[in-house]
């Protein structure tokens, strides 16, 4: 009987020394230097251009449809600023406006119908990274947040009167995600909160908007002499450095306790 009791605990020490084994060198690993890569944003550009298209789902009235055009200049790999965003809006009505009319026997005095949307706003990427789809291809992608102000005009459709046209304040702020298609184009799909302040009310509404972009430079892109590869990789890993950081092409390696 101790025999066998002996053999089942041998076979546990057994089972459980690799994991103590593999703890040890863990934690080795853990009190050395050790190197890891942080490649930069490959598809960055200056300059950016594009068009989209944008629904607002949650008007009372309106179906909402617009198309518009775009240009943002990247400040850096992070910041960007939107100089303009402006958007033509076509409109359908809803059967609201009837609903109340027949059933409530109620007629507004005007209804609202939005004509266009101008905007200038700042974005902040903090997000980039790359998916695999299907393990067949890679897709680059990054991701950001934006706030800026700017001014909607729209049609006064009054039910008693002339027709008039106004404009009002517009803040807009939202998230963004661009998939890269190519090193000078991606797709990007947004969602926009925006406030109207109007001079008797103040209106919330969401717009879904999908669009295709054009990054460009208007000077060549300086190109690398030699691209990075395992060897040169290697000698950077045993040479004496100094400094934390390693740059090379576009390549940053760094240093970490």
């Amino acid at each position: 009987m101790k025999s066998w009791i002996n053999v089942i605990i041998s076979l546990l020490l057994l089972s459980f020394a690799p994991w103590y084994v593999y703890a040890d060198d863990s934690s080795d690993l853990t009190q050395k230097d050790h190197i890891y890569v942080i490649q930069e944003k490959i598809f960055h550009r200056y300059h950016e251009t594009g068009l989209f298209m944008s629904y607002v789902p949650d008007d009372d009235f309106y179906d909402s449809f617009a198309l518009g055009a775009n240009y943002v200049f990247h400040i850096t790999d992070v910041f960007s600023w939107e100089v303009f965003r402006a958007a033509w809006m076509t409109n359908q009505e809803k059967s609201l406006k009837d609903d109340i009319e027949r059933s409530l026997d109620i007629t507004p005095t005007h209804y609202d119908e939005p004509n266009y949307m101008v905007h200038s706003q700042f974005w902040f990427r903090p997000f980039y990274g790359k998916s695999a789809v299907l393990n067949k291809r890679i897709i680059f992608h990054e991701t950001g947040l934006f706030a800026g102000i700017g001014m909607i005009g729209f049609d006064q459709k009054k039910s008693f009167g002339n027709n008039a046209n106004d404009t009002a304040l517009s803040v807009s702020c939202g998230l963004g995600t661009t998939f890269f298609l190519n090193s000078y184009s991606g797709v990007s799909f947004h969602i926009r909160n925006l406030m109207h302040f109007k001079k008797d009310q103040t209106e919330n509404r969401i717009s879904l908007e999908m669009g295709y972009s054009f990054r460009f430079n208007l000077n060549p892109r300086k190109k690398h002499l030699e691209p990075p590869t395992l060897d040169r990789f290697h000698r950077y890993i045993s040479s004496d450095v100094s400094n934390d950081e390693l740059y090379y092409n576009n390549y940053t390696f760094k240093t970490k306790e």
